[in-house]
């Protein structure tokens, strides 16, 4: 991190390996869902899951591709 850099390059490190972050493709499968926000309809409920994941995988480093809602059909 920007933080890290400085303190490496006061010890005389140059060269530091570094990893790509983790990239995780999420979405939720359901006619049932809907967007938080947005009024239900009969049997529906809101896609909350996603969103509590999203950010999980967030916390953890993760680079998130958020692909949505996917349909039964």
């Amino acid at each position: 991190t920007t933080a890290e850099l400085p303190v490496l390059a006061s010890l005389g490190i140059a060269d530091v390996p570094v990893v790509r972050k983790v990239r995780v493709a999420l979405f939720s499968t359901g006619d049932e869902l809907q967007l938080p926000g947005q009024p239900l309809g009969d049997g529906q409920i809101y896609d909350t899951n996603r969103l509590t994941v999203h950010l999980m995988l967030q916390q953890l480093g993760c680079e998130v591709i958020n692909l949505g809602i996917i349909r039964d059909d």
